[in-house]
């Protein structure tokens, strides 16, 4: 029996559970040269390939001729013999730098000196042999092959040189993936919070969810399965290559939908090398933000950039332990990241506010001085209606005191909790000082061997700690904290049998745990102390007071999601590879496993300490729809419109086996044409829950189903065994055209299942466990009010207001059919063109649906048309939700992708790519959006209405370029400058680089929202659209709109909006990052390096998204932007 253990203690701490800074630069790094032994291992080398054909000068093929590749810088030899059709492979060796001999009797040996392999390339050498002796050589001088001949997938390698070299605030590899054509992001600044392990950026790939991604670490899951994260970043000083497979995947590679991401870490070799670094940023050489820029004119406090303390250090070690035999490669990496006392604005009630006083709200010309727009907000009294039932306003605006809640009297009046504001301001009017705190430490021990000649194994051990705490001086913005362990282990293991059989066997585990929460900072029991009933029953603190749809008041008390939430997710890794030559085929057969093991404690998206929510219900006229209210209002009154709290304390562990079996055959049909036939099939098992405590229903009767009892499976949901994935291509290099250009097509299926979060898994459900919310938008009179707390919510009956997640009993991976026509074009010895069209269509997406809706029939809702979803179940009558899962989305994406190229020669390496494209879809996924794109709900508006949800995905951009370069200033000894200059001058004046990241980007496509007036308990509402809305008028800033808002304007009751999804585009954005670095020449093979890293140079604002609300009064205002220059000092040894 499996046995699941999840500790859940732990709490808010300034130490790093790791090592303090000091002594990371001795006894650490001591340790990790020595001290850590392989862990259990899990596999798969990333290797590449060689393979051609062997000809006389007649054109007939070479029978038995002896191809040698040495590896120039392990000295390790492989070698194999070509067939009776004189075909050659290489199939498996380390990507690196090698010699190719090729000898036959009766001919001149042949010989390429180098050539560089990169990672997943099979590079094709043909040889053509000239009569004579075999002691004669012919040295071909010509570059190693830069044309993708053999292979048809898109993507791109990034280099070592890319890794090391470009600037990159907090040396992010993720970050890379951004240069690749088809890849962007919706939150650039994500990848540069300097975490390691989780939390961090991950790219949006060829019009895929940013989760649908598959990341490997030299070849095996690199994934935290739960949330579909990145599960560690290595030091980019150890990675030799990385290469992002975007498109037309071999049928080797499984469980991805969007990119794979094939990280390959350094060996070893013959000569020890390695290198020591540390890289400082420092606030006081940064640039302020736009945002802060301008609100220092109304507070002061913000007028300078964010305090920031950062060091970056490390070292890399690697070397011979037996020559041409036993390699080793270690390397350490700590950060110590610090923010002490960054000020941020908050909005806190001003005084008249407090009082009840809210008749400045009337007045147009307070409204214009405080940039609010929409006009007069009048106030209206739910306990007051005339004869019609129609609710009175407030006479001037204003609360009688006798009415102000108790609860919110005692809040308001209580300075240490909630202080009043700083200027007169109504917005932004206080500050929270916010002190936050990275320390990571991480490292990796790898060892290579080559016990025999037809024997190659390799093993690597990975360890990381994180520590993320923040602390806030505002005294209701509690603490967090966030802790993130993490190691994995890996074993390979490869044999080859004669010259046209190799087998690869992979082992391997990983293991990754992310725990965070929150703390009440001291304050004690403050919900009790302000009169809420039972409001400390869970612990101290206080439940978060949400102002939904306000800008006059921050939300205060504890963040209702992810509030002391864990996942501890391992992932054991076993495969087997095997590659037989026969002829003109390449065959390569086999399989993998993955066992996943997800033990998690959440409490669900309200929160284990719950939430009330105002929003102005209980104070706007309901006879009209463009009333708006104010949930400052209701507040006082004591009136919240949602309530729910989540689970206290259950653990869960999901389990699963993801099993992949293919069959790949790469034939070179022709001396020009290469096919690449390919199946794979994938198979994931639904997830079951260790000790079957989770439940699912039938749809419509509502029956309780249980895991593994009376019939039911464990998982409660079916399997899907029809997992089969043809993948096919065409590579043709046409002779005519000198073997400088290749036409590649390609059409593929592949397949992906979400890890859908924690909040919709099934054992959140009852009768295990219950998270409820209650919503009263709808009511004319409150359901309950503030001092109630939950109190009203009566938990004898597991059903009462609880949120039931739903999961469709055919809930399967998607479906991604992907295709490209490309053309490659080499245009010199070391640059090359792509150019292409790539498309693809997703079906069976997973989607979360809003199953809890009411029926509208011809814009009459009732209350009596309930949702038809568990309706056949009495007992469930008093839910409030019912969160559903189904494989029902749909997306497409066609793009024209460009690629220029140079591998680095003469010291100039670049590379640039162009996307124009289109994507489109009618689910978002799971995580919905944000950043730089407008945040809109995961759910559908209308149930019953899916075309309706089709339009640009949020995180398409229509055009994107992206450049990078790395180029070695041609000045001092050996070079075109200062060949024959003195030691000093070189010294001062040579050794000089530049590298640099040019991005380009057009704007995201944002949906307007609205209000929810269909009656039918919608989870997300969009506005009416009566205008195009993209004509302006284009301005930033408070007041500010950056879209035409008379476009837009608020639903009718019992309708929903008109507008569509990603109806309008906002603001364009480009960036320049650039580096400059100067080497001293300590000793032959030694030098030392200075370098100066400028993040956004230029300091070209990125703006965030506008308010799209359409009932917000700043409707159309972007008053945030992300990007602010940030210069990073760089020192760095070499040897």
């Amino acid at each position: 029996m499996e046995v699941l253990r999840l500790p859940l203690s732990g709490g808010l701490s300034m130490n790093h559970p790791g090592v303090p800074l000091g002594a990371a630069r001795g006894v650490l790094l001591f340790l990790l040269l020595v001290g850590w032994a392989a862990s259990p291992a899990r596999a798969q080398e990333v290797s590449a390939g060689i393979t051609g054909i062997v000809t006389d000068p007649s054109g007939a093929s070479v029978v038995a001729a002896e191809v040698t590749a040495t590896d120039l810088d392990r000295g390790l030899s492989y070698t194999t013999h070509s067939n009776e059709a004189g075909n050659y492979a290489l199939p498996r060796v380390q990507a690196g730098r090698y010699e190719v001999r090729v000898q036959a009797e009766g001919f001149r040996g042949w010989v390429q000196p180098e050539i560089i392999l990169e990672v997943n390339q099979r590079a094709r050498i043909d040889v053509v042999l000239e009569l004579g002796s075999v002691s004669e050589t012919v040295e071909v001088s010509a570059a190693g092959p830069l044309l993708q001949t053999e292979k048809t997938e898109l993507g791109a390698v990034i280099t070592g040189e890319q890794t090391v070299d470009l600037p990159l605030p907090t040396r992010n590899f993720i970050s890379m993936t951004l240069l690749v054509p088809g890849v962007t992001t919706t939150n650039p600044s994500s990848f540069n919070n300097g975490r390691r392990s989780g939390g961090n950026g991950r790219p949006y790939v060829n019009g895929n969810r940013e989760q649908a991604n598959n990341f490997l670490l030299d070849g095996v899951d690199n994934n935290q399965v739960t949330g579909n994260l990145t599960a560690y970043q290595p030091n980019i000083d150890a990675i030799a290559e990385f290469k992002v497979i975007t498109n037309n995947a071999s049928a080797e590679f499984g469980n991805f939908q969007g990119g794979v991401i094939n990280v390959t870490l350094k060996s070893g070799s013959n000569q020890l090398h390695g290198s020591l670094f540390e890289f400082i940023q420092n606030d006081k050489l940064n640039a302020n933000d736009w945002a802060r820029n301008w609100q220092a004119a109304s507070n002061p406090a913000v007028d300078r950039p964010v305090p920031i303390r950062q060091n970056m250090f490390g070292f890399t070690l690697g070397g011979p332990a037996i020559k041409d035999k036993l390699f080793f490669f270690v390397d350490y990496q700590g950060t110590r990241r610090s923010e002490p006392g960054a000020a941020s604005l908050l909005n806190v009630m001003p005084t008249d506010f407090r009082q009840g006083d809210f008749s400045n709200l009337l007045d147009p010309d307070y409204l214009a001085a405080n940039s609010v727009a929409g006009g007069p907000i009048q106030l209206y009294d739910y306990a007051s209606v005339d004869a019609n039932g129609r609710r009175q306003p407030f006479v001037n605006n204003m609360i009688p005191m006798s009415r102000i809640d108790p609860v919110a009297a005692n809040l308001l009046a209580d300075a240490s909790l909630y202080p009043g504001p700083v200027n007169g301001g109504l917005r932004q009017n206080q500050l929270n000082t916010v002190n936050r705190k990275l320390l990571n430490d991480q490292g990796d021990a790898k060892l290579d061997w080559r016990p025999t000649d037809s024997d190659t194994v390799s093993a690597r051990y990975s360890k990381g700690v994180q520590d993320d705490p923040t602390l806030n001086t505002f005294p209701l913005t509690f603490n967090t904290f966030n802790n993130s362990p993490f190691q994995a282990g890996v074993v390979n293991w490869t044999r080859t049998f004669g010259a046209s059989v190799v087998n690869e066997l992979r082992l391997g585990v990983n293991n990754i745990m992310i725990h965070n929460g929150g703390t009440d900072n001291g304050l004690g029991d403050v919900a009790q102390q302000l009169g809420i009933k039972n409001g400390n029953d869970r612990g101290p603190g206080l439940m978060q007071l949400q102002f939904a749809g306000s800008t006059f008041a921050s939300n205060v008390g504890s963040a209702n999601i992810g509030t002391q939430s864990m996942s501890a997710n391992t992932t054991y890794h076993y495969a087997d590879n095997l590659t037989i030559i026969r002829g003109r085929h390449q065959m390569k057969m086999g399989g993998q496993a993955l066992r996943q093991q997800m033990n998690t404690f959440y409490a669900g998206n309200t929160g284990r300490t719950g939430f009330l929510q105002y929003n102005g219900n209980f104070t706007r006229d309901q006879a009209v729809s463009a009333s708006r209210g104010l949930a400052e209002a209701d507040f006082l009154l004591g009136t919240p419109v949602r309530i729910g709290r989540g689970i206290d304390g259950a653990i869960w562990g999901h389990r699963k086996w993801v099993l992949g079996f293919y069959f790949q055959d790469d034939w070179r049909a022709t001396d020009e044409l290469t096919l690449n036939l390919g199946l794979r099939w994938e198979w994931h098992q639904p997830l079951y829950e260790v000790r079957d405590r989770q439940s699912n229903f039938e749809p419509y009767t509502g029956a309780l189903l249980l895991a593994g009892q009376n019939g039911n499976s464990r998982a409660l949901y079916n399997p899907y065994n029809k997992g089969y994935q043809p993948r096919i291509g065409f590579a043709y290099t046409p002779k005519k055209l000198k073997g400088k250009t290749v036409f590649r097509g390609a059409y593929t299926i592949s397949s992906f299942m979400e890890g859908t979060g924690t909040n919709l898994r099934l054992p959140l459900n009852p009768p295990f466990n219950v998270e409820f919310e209650a919503i009263y938008d709808n009511f004319t009179q409150p359901g309950s009010l503030t001092e109630d707390g939950f109190s009203t919510v009566t938990q004898t009956n597991p059903y009462q207001s609880a949120n039931i997640r739903l999961w469709d009993p055919n809930v399967r991976p998607s479906t991604v059919n992907q295709w490209n026509f490309t053309v490659e074009q080499q245009l010199a010895a070391q640059t090359v063109l792509t150019v292409g069209y790539v498309g693809q269509k997703g079906t069976h997406l997973v989607v979360p649906m809003p199953y809890f809706q009411r029926v509208n029939v011809d814009g009459t809702p009732a209350a009596c048309r309930c949702s038809p979803y568990l309706s056949g179940n009495p007992d469930l009558k008093v839910i409030s939700q019912i969160s559903g899962t189904e494989s029902n989305g749909d997306q497409e994406y066609n793009a024209l992708q460009a690629t220029l190229r140079r591998r680095m020669a003469r010291g100039l390496l670049f590379q640039a790519a162009y996307t124009w494209q289109k994507g489109m879809s009618d689910a978002i996924g799971y995580y919905g959006s944000g950043g730089l794109s407008a945040p809109q709900s995961a759910y559908w508006q209308n149930l019953r209405d899916k075309r309706a949800e089709w339009g640009p995905t949020y995180f398409n951009q229509k055009q994107t370029l992206v450049a990078n370069f790395v180029y070695q200033l041609p000045i001092g000894k050996g070079h075109t400058i200062g060949g024959n200059w003195s030691k000093p001058l070189d010294v001062a004046f040579g050794g000089w680089q530049v590298s640099g990241i040019l991005s380009a980007k057009a704007g995201f496509p944002w949906t307007i929202s609205g209000v929810d007036r269909s009656g039918t308990v919608a989870r997300s509402a969009r506005a009416d659209r009566i205008g195009d809305g993209n004509d302006g008028p284009h301005t930033v800033g408070q007041g500010g709109s950056w879209f035409d808002k008379s476009a837009f304007s608020d639903t009718a009751v019992g309708t929903f909006g008109n507008s569509g999804v990603g109806v309008v585009f906002g603001p364009r954005y480009s960036t320049l990052d650039a580096s400059v670095e100067k080497s001293f020449q300590v000793k032959e093979g030694q030098r030392l390096q200075f370098r100066t890293g400028f993040i956004n140079l230029t300091n070209s604002p990125i703006f965030q998204a506008g308010n799209r609300s359409v009932t917000s009064p700043t409707f159309g205002e972007i008053t945030s932007a992300q990007g602010a220059r940030i210069v990073q000092f760089g020192l760095r040894y070499e040897f």
